[in-house]
């Protein structure tokens, strides 16, 4: 697996950067640890019920957590 930037070292530029090139499972690692509130895993009911999570979906909700500025601090 790729080796997941921490928001509070890495700048939202490289967040957005390493998103491009993750994979899916470091994309859902990364949104897990990001949001531990979040409904990330394909395990969950939502998943169950609209499919899991996309890569492009996954690109596009870390995109969304640096651009609100979500951390879990």
């Amino acid at each position: 697996m790729q080796s997941i930037p921490n928001p509070r070292l890495a700048s939202s530029r490289d967040i957005l950067v390493w998103a491009q090139t993750a994979d899916r499972t470091a994309l859902i690692a990364w949104l897990k640890w990001n949001d531990p509130n979040g409904d990330y895993s394909d395990d969950s009911p939502t998943a169950q019920e609209y499919g899991p999570l996309t890569i492009e979906e996954a690109r596009a909700y870390v995109a969304e957590h640096v651009a609100e500025g979500r951390d879990p601090r």
